[in-house]
């Protein structure tokens, strides 16, 4: 039996949970459009609780493919370079939402380095930003037309030169 959904049918994101909505069954759309067969439906993921307002994952089917990369920013800790945290996340990020969103953006996070490993160990890095694309070709194309204004950006924030790691998230 066909369910209506009032969002797209998910590929390999992240969803509100369903639970929110109040369970699976019972969504009306005015359209048959995003009507999809219950043997098409993703699974949800219960095998452990999403915290208060947070968010279910959805499994993908064996029969689908779900390709997420993440690229990651490294900024190693250094003496006597600067980098300023707030100006990265409120105005670099921001900036690179704006500029990558329609490439297929997902969502950015960044890690601000507190420790290192041992008892007292500096952090290794600073800072690390992550970007996140259903596809690397996406992740090119919008550096391709964006890249030199992105990176242009840069020394507004720092003076530690980038390193870059593009990532298949595989678990």
């Amino acid at each position: 039996m066909p369910r209506d959904f009032p969002f797209e049918k998910p590929t390999c994101a992240l969803l509100p949970s369903a639970d929110a909505f109040g369970g699976l069954g019972g969504f009306s759309s005015p359209s048959s459009e995003g009507a999809v067969s219950d043997t098409d439906l993703l699974a949800l993921d219960r095998g452990r609780p999403a915290e208060y307002g947070g968010r279910r994952q959805w499994i993908q089917p064996a029969n689908q493919e779900a390709i997420m990369v993440r690229i990651s920013v490294f900024y190693p800790t250094s003496e006597g370079k600067k980098f300023d945290h707030d100006y990265y996340v409120n105005r670099h990020m921001k900036l690179v939402r704006d500029r990558l969103t329609s490439f297929g953006l997902v969502r950015t996070e960044v890690d601000k380095g507190m420790a290192g490993g041992a008892p007292g160990a500096p952090a290794p890095f600073v800072a690390i930003g992550h970007v996140y694309f259903h596809s690397l070709d996406g992740f090119q194309k919008g550096m391709g037309q964006h890249g030199k204004e992105i990176m242009g950006d840069i020394p507004n924030y720092t003076s530690i030169p980038p390193q870059i790691q593009i990532s298949e998230i595989i678990g």
